[in-house]
This record gives C-alpha cells, sequence and structure tokens, in this order.
C-alpha cells in the first residue's frame, strides 16, 4: 500500500509542474553545458539589472543559448525540470518568432511554477507560462508571425491568468 501511495505521489507531483517528458538524449552537449551554467547563476533577468544598469550574467549565458541552439531543440528544453532553462528557452522561441512557440506555451499552459524575474531593479514574480504569454502578446508585430487564431488564444489565455490574479 505504501508503495503504491508513494507512486500516485511521484506521478502527481511530475504532472502537476507539466515537466514529465524531458528528453535529455535529445540535448546537444555543448547547449547542455550552457544549460548547466544558467542553472548555477540561478537567476532569471533581463538584459541590464540594478540601479546602474550592469549586464546580467544570465543574459549573457542566455544570449549563447538563444544563437547557437535550434528552434526544435528550444522546444525540447521547454520541458526541462529547471524552471531557468524553461523560461530562457521560452524567450528564445519567442525572439526567434518561432512557431513552435505556440506550440509550446499549449503544452505548458497549465506549468504552476512561480517565477522571480528582475529587470533593471525591478522584481516581479509571476507564473512562468504568464510571462511568457504577455512577453508574446506585446511583442512587436505579432500579427506577421502568429496566426489570428493563436493570438485570440494567447489573450485569452492571459485573460485566464489575469482573473486568477485578481481573485487573489
Amino acid at each position: 500500500m505504501k508503495n503504491i501511495l508513494f507512486a500516485i505521489i511521484i506521478f502527481s507531483f511530475q504532472t502537476s509542474f507539466c515537466q514529465s517528458s524531458f528528453h535529455e538524449k535529445k540535448i546537444p552537449k555543448k547547449i547542455s553545458v550552457l544549460c548547466d551554467s544558467l542553472v548555477k547563476i540561478d537567476k532569471i533577468e533581463g538584459r541590464f539589472i540594478g540601479v546602474a544598469g550592469s549586464q546580467s550574467e544570465s543574459w549573457m549565458f542566455y544570449e549563447k543559448l538563444r544563437k547557437k541552439t535550434s528552434s526544435k531543440v528550444l522546444f525540447e528544453l521547454t520541458n526541462h525540470p529547471n524552471h531557468i532553462i524553461r523560461y530562457y528557452s521560452f524567450q528564445a522561441l519567442l525572439n526567434k518568432k518561432s512557431k513552435l512557440l505556440i506550440k509550446a506555451i499549449k503544452k505548458n499552459e497549465n506549468d504552476t511554477i512561480k517565477i522571480r524575474s528582475q529587470s533593471g531593479c525591478i522584481i516581479f514574480s509571476s507564473f512562468l507560462i504568464e510571462q511568457i504569454i504577455e512577453s508574446t502578446l506585446i511583442c512587436e508585430n505579432i500579427k506577421y508571425w502568429l496566426d489570428p487564431k493563436e493570438i485570440e488564444y494567447l489573450t485569452k489565455l492571459s485573460e485566464k491568468y489575469s482573473k486568477n490574479d485578481k481573485s487573489k
């Protein structure tokens, strides 16, 4: 009985974070090394941070990840067990205006992880997927690379998160 209960708890934990489908073997070694560096820094930051606007160390690794990684590998990294890798993978897909971004958002729309991120001297906390949706919706020229139905889907998902925030 204990073994069955333990198995149910482990399965529930994995599915509640929607990250049970990561395939590390699909990630090239040089990309895994970049990911390990991001995990060690353990921060989600914009390009510049602090009052002085210093360049962020994690942003420098994100830039390398974005430039050296294909959209297909980035899509796989949106399943990574570490929330920082997931966040930057979503951001890279957005930056590349990849069609895989919407697929990744749909796959992870119930991800319940909350993140803290810093941009300039402002630190905010929100659901990871909520921040990705908002970043996508404010993206310049969104109508040229996303289908109107995809934009509508993101808008409705954003409204869902807004309602949840207001009810707290």
